[in-house]
């Protein structure tokens, strides 16, 4: 059986963690390392925590001082054994056979990244699959899985708790989390990027449940999207270096452009720059994101107009 390394950030879950917690130690699988980091919580979650810590000896309870997800994430990679890493939201819960479906494919398919389905919650008690793609059980790299999701959706799947991930993968290539909001889309990509062997198993393994995390408030401080903006510019020199055929190129910086200009019109109080109308100008690769580059060029705050107008 496969050893698996669970690493779990916490911070004040009180009225979600036993869920989580309860969902992974009712598991008969064995061979687990369920590594808790506690992100500096002021609630009862330690004292819900420890309770599966003294019963179950697969349960590992790590305080550190407030810091964020992901530092907490790289300090549970770093203590991690496993030869596979999951990664699980404290508000959210794993289905039954988790471990032992993961274990069958992981034994048959020797992957670097396999990444499974989620179901979310919705509020009328149903569930819909978070990933749709038509290209379940293949193995391909890790770049022509970017590119044939994007050729599907318009965004990336970047969560991290949709990816199980070979332990030796993540260490030998330095595959750790930046402090920085939205530290996530820059991880997951360059994970990507870096792997020969990526799968799709399309089974809603995992729960989400959504919940008013105030992540889309947060997206709307000026400080978030600056954060953002640079998550960016770190991607195109990822992609330069790593994404040389222009035909995968284009449909991955296509992306980039996209995702840039979204993320730049959720604050009008953030300031265009020659260099960020540059930045979308060389990235621009379809005709309709020309065009949207364009408008965002001759008047950001036109751009950020017909965005509100869209949401709303």
């Amino acid at each position: 059986m496969i050893l698996f390394s669970v690493v779990i950030p916490v911070y004040n879950s009180e009225k979600y963690i036993k869920r989580c917690l309860e969902s992974i130690y009712m598991q008969k699988y064995d061979n687990l390392q369920i590594i808790i980091i506690d992100d500096g919580s002021t609630d009862g979650s330690k004292k819900i925590i420890m309770d599966y810590v003294n019963k179950d000896s697969r349960f590992n309870y790590v305080h550190q001082i407030n810091n964020g997800p992901a530092v907490a994430r790289n300090l549970g990679i770093k203590l991690s054994r496993g030869q596979y890493i999951c990664f699980v939201d404290s508000d959210d819960e794993i289905q039954d056979d988790y471990f032992f479906e993961l274990n069958n494919v992981l034994n048959k398919h020797k992957v670097e990244i396999l990444e499974i389905n989620a179901g979310i919650k919705l509020k009328n008690g149903t569930f819909k699959n978070l990933i749709t793609l038509d290209k379940p059980n293949v193995i391909m790299s890790g770049i022509d899985y970017l590119v044939d999701f994007l050729k599907f959706h318009r965004y990336f799947n970047v969560v991290p708790w949709t990816k199980v991930m070979k332990r030796s993968f993540i260490i030998d290539n330095g595959l750790f989390f930046k402090k920085r909001f939205a530290e996530d889309e820059v991880w997951a990509r360059k994970c990507f990027v870096k792997a020969s062997k990526v799968m799709f198993f399309d089974k809603s393994l995992y729960i989400e449940h959504p919940r008013n995390k105030s992540q889309s408030q947060k997206k709307k401080l000026k400080k978030n999207v600056l954060d953002q903006k640079n998550n960016y510019f770190d991607l195109e020199k990822l992609y330069k270096k790593n994404v040389l055929k222009k035909s995968k190129s284009n449909v991955i910086r296509n992306e980039l452009c996209h995702g840039f200009i979204a993320t730049l019109s959720l604050n009008s109080d953030v300031k265009i720059t020659t260099a960020d109308k540059l930045f979308c100008i060389r990235n621009a690769k379809s005709v309709s994101e020309v065009l949207n580059t364009i408008v965002f060029c001759i008047s950001p705050k036109l751009r950020y107009f017909i965005k509100n107008r869209m949401l709303n």
